[in-house]
Formats: structure tokens, C-alpha cells, sequence
């Protein structure tokens, strides 16, 4: 099966532009998936007296940053932030649902049963693991001088942690089976991850930019939405996709991957990797934000749907994308291109920039008028400063807040639960 491509038509600023109305029309009905067959996607070639002018949406939200209304501050201590997050009501929720998995499975004496002074208890312990890593959990107990760790024999006994988490539950049982047929896999976890979601937006809002990324966390057990990803360090583990902020790195929104999730998205008119932005950004739209995006979710028609809810974009794309400049129409130009030139091209609201280094670099961007700018790397033939498009240097900058939060989840990571 040989895979086409539309041709979108590319056009010079001196062709006549009497047609920009039913332009506009094709282009808002493509958006809503209406478009016929006959509709192309014009891009222009900016030229020395007209270039592409970006429609910039200023940043209005002053609202951002630690929100006073959690109570949270700079001199918040740890335990404090920790309680926040993990408040009475999560944990307890935790302690009803173990509670009733554990009785329903004819566990009713009274030595199995949990308070949430123990859950808190068992959650310090598993935190404690993830930073001191021993082969086994009962090793943690072990009373011989080279592993004498006194914290936990101290605060539980190694026979009712081991109940803990024989037990450990976080939906309703009678429910479950329905939910994994008819909704999502991921409904076990899916209340805790919905309300520490809900603390985590309440404590704190992003700032201008924000970034949209996948992120993978190791895990080797069965699972039925586990994803396996070879270029990935983590080759197998759970894949979620993040919203956080570029500069600290906070993450504001998630979505569990699941193939049930992917069906759903798929069935929209942007597709799994578009539609997923607009449901992770929804809270965070019409305030003048800039998002960042990589070439898995980026596209013109993405790109513009963005902005018309008041939020700059910019990203890498993939150069084959649907929509995107007909790959066959200006390959002589990229052949033409040498090591640190750039090409452009533009269509309304949005600039596509090809910059040759290595390899091919292709972006879109709502906000940068694409042009060469001098980069803080020095070229060691020359010893002169590279220049580096700005789309490519803004995008180099910001998108590094995802791999933060890649750093924070392996400093403390805990793959021993099954080994008892």
C-alpha cells in the first residue's frame, strides 16, 4: 500500500491573494474535520518586503505561581508539603478501599486491621526504600549489624507492612471489573491519580511557558496498559502524558496512557496526539501562554486551534505531518540548503522553519518571526559564536523542564514491591 500525501499548495506574496476569505473557510472547516477533498493549504514564501508577522497573545494570568489558598509557602516545611498532597482525605480513602478488598477476601480478625496512622506509616517506609535499596523488603528488618536499619522496626513491624500490601487498594472491587470492560484499564489507580491531580492543581499554577511531553517510568510486572518504548532508557513502563512548566519543572496535568484512552482519542477530529494537548491544557488556555511541543503532537491544524484560544505555540513537527508543506514541491530547496541556512514558509498564523544542521530541524511556531540569532555555543573551527534560528534556541530552552521531571522520578524509584 503506497501511502499519498496532499499536495499544499505553496504560493509567493507577489500571487494574487483575492481568495484569503475562502482560504480562511477552508481552513476552519478542515479544523472541524469537514473539509472536502478539493481544499489545499496555502503556504506563502516570505520574501524581502513581506515576511510573516507572528500574532502574539500577551500573558494576562497574574494569578500564577504557589496559590494562597493551600496554605503553602516558601518556608513550608517538608512534612507540611507532604500532608498537603497526601491529606486525611486521600489516605483515608486508601484505608476504606484496603479495608473492604481485605474483607471481602475473609480477612475480618482484628490483627488485619488498618488505621491511617498505618498507612502513613507504610507509605514513610516505602518512601525510605526508594532512597536505601536492599535486595529484599525483609531485609529491612534484618537485626544483623551490616543491616540494622533501626527506622523501620521502630515505626512497624515487618508482618504488618507485608498485610499493607497484601491488601493495598484503591477502587471499588465490585466496580472494577465493569470499569476494565467498558470505560479503562486504568481505573484501579484512577481515583488516587484524580485527586492528587486536584491537590497539585490547587497548590500551584504555571507560569507563561508550559510544555506538553511523555514520560515513561519504569515498570516490569504485567500490566494491561503498560508500553514498551526501545529507545527509551525504561524500555517497559507506564507512559503518561505531562503538562508542566518549563522552568521548574512542575507538573500541572497528566493522562495515563491506556489503549482504551488511545481508542477514544483516535476518534476525534486532531487524533490521539492533538487531542491529548487540548484535554491537558483546557485549564490553561485564553491567558496568553506559550506551549511548547514535540514533532509527536505538533501540527498546523493543532497549531491553530491553539491559538485561537488565546495560547502561543512552538515546536519541532515532523516534516510529513498532514497539512504540512507537500514534501515533494520544495525538495529542491531543502537540497539546496547547506550546513546553517534555514528555509520558511507561512499560512496565517503559523511558520514552518527547516534549519539544516546535521540533520533537517523542522518547527512551527505562532510567536517568532524565524530568523538567525547568534547561540551561546562556539564553533571550535572558527571560534565565533553559531547562529541558530530563534524557534530552535527558544525550543532547545524551554522544552528542557520535561527532562526535570525525568531526573526527579529516577532519584527516587522503587522496583522491589513484588519480592517479599
Amino acid at each position: 500500500m503506497v501511502r499519498r500525501y496532499h499536495k499544499n499548495r505553496i504560493i509567493s506574496d507577489t500571487e494574487d491573494s483575492s481568495n484569503d476569505d475562502v482560504q480562511c473557510n477552508d481552513d476552519d472547516a478542515r479544523l472541524s474535520g469537514k473539509l472536502n477533498s478539493g481544499g489545499e493549504r496555502q503556504w506563502k514564501i516570505p520574501t524581502a518586503t513581506r515576511n510573516f508577522e507572528p500574532r502574539v497573545i500577551y500573558y494576562i494570568d497574574l494569578n500564577n505561581g504557589v496559590q494562597e489558598a493551600s496554605g503553602l509557602s516558601r518556608n513550608s516545611c517538608p512534612t507540611s508539603v507532604f500532608e498537603y498532597f497526601f491529606n486525611q482525605e486521600l489516605v483515608e480513602m486508601i484505608v476504606n478501599k484496603s479495608s473492604k478488598y481485605r474483607k471481602k477476601q475473609g480477612f475480618t480478625k482484628v490483627p488485619y486491621n488498618i488505621t491511617v496512622a498505618d498507612m502513613y506509616c507504610a507509605i514513610a517506609i516505602i518512601i525510605y526504600m526508594s532512597i536505601v535499596h536492599l535486595p529484599t523488603i525483609s531485609m529491612y528488618w534484618n537485626t544483623k549489624p551490616m543491616y540494622n536499619f533501626q527506622f523501620t522496626r521502630k515505626i512497624m513491624s515487618r508482618d504488618k507492612f507485608l498485610r499493607i500490601l497484601r491488601f493495598l487498594h484503591f477502587s471499588d472491587e465490585d466496580n472494577d471489573k465493569i470499569n476494565r470492560k467498558n470505560i479503562d484499564a486504568t481505573c484501579k489507580i484512577q481515583p488516587v491519580i484524580d485527586m492528587l491531580l486536584s491537590r497539585f492543581q490547587s497548590a500551584y499554577r504555571p507560569g507563561r511557558n508550559i510544555v506538553v511531553n511523555e514520560s515513561l517510568m519504569l515498570w516490569k510486572n504485567r500490566l494491561p496498559f503498560d508500553e514498551c518504548a526501545p529507545n527509551e532508557r525504561a524500555t517497559f513502563g507506564l507512559k503518561t502524558f505531562i503538562l508542566a512548566e518549563c522552568e521548574t519543572g512542575y507538573v500541572y496535568n497528566l493522562k495515563l496512557y491506556s489503549r482504551q484512552l488511545l481508542r477514544k482519542l483516535n476518534s476525534e477530529p486532531l487524533g490521539a496526539s492533538g487531542s491529548i494537548v487540548l484535554h491537558l491544557t483546557e485549564h490553561l488556555l485564553q491567558q496568553g501562554r506559550t506551549l511548547f511541543l514535540n514533532n509527536y503532537h505538533s501540527s498546523p491544524a493543532l497549531y491553530e486551534i491553539i491559538h485561537k484560544n488565546g495560547t502561543n505555540v512552538c515546536g519541532i513537527v515532523r516534516l510529513k505531518r498532514k497539512e504540512m508543506p507537500y514534501y515533494g514541491v520544495i525538495a529542491k530547496d531543502i537540497n539546496r540548503l547547506e550546513k546553517g541556512q534555514m528555509l520558511v514558509r507561512y499560512n496565517g498564523v503559523v511558520a514552518f522553519c527547516l534549519w539544516k544542521d546535521k540533520k533537517l530541524v523542522p518547527t512551527l511556531t505562532t510567536v517568532h518571526t524565524p530568523c538567525m540569532v547568534l547561540s551561546t555555543n562556539i564553533d571550535q573551527i572558527t571560534g565565533q559564536y553559531r547562529k541558530k534560528p530563534n524557534v530552535v534556541l527558544d525550543c532547545n530552552i524551554y522544552m528542557s523542564g520535561a527532562n526535570q521531571i525525568h531526573q526527579i522520578l529516577q532519584k527516587h524509584l522503587s522496583i522491589n514491591k513484588s519480592i517479599k
